[in-house]
């Protein structure tokens, strides 16, 4: 059963690794990072409406799949747009 709480110690052997968290141990081949990041809105308006209606996303890797096989637009600064973008066509193109 999933839980929530804070990893306070994280070990790797040959086999597996051993979790150690608020709610006690855990033993797992594999082990996903989630760090968390903070959304940066531009002043465009109504872009709240946008995101909740699926026409603006942030994320191509959590979001790409539901655009798959459409055209999209990237928008960001030049470094971070350009990279999302060749994200998004790894992921979601054959």
């Amino acid at each position: 059963m999933a839980s929530w709480g804070h990893v306070e110690r994280l070990d790797k052997d040959n086999s597996h690794f051993t979790v150690q968290w608020s709610g006690g141990k855990l033993l797992a081949p594999r082990v996903i990072m989630a760090t968390g990041l903070v959304d940066k809105c531009p002043p465009i308006p109504r872009l709240a409406e946008a995101i909740a209606s699926g026409l603006v996303r942030y994320c191509p890797i959590c979001d790409g799949f539901e655009a798959s096989d459409q055209r999209i637009a990237v928008l960001g600064h030049a470094q971070d747009a350009c990279a999302k973008h060749f994200s998004y066509v790894a992921i979601h193109k054959p």
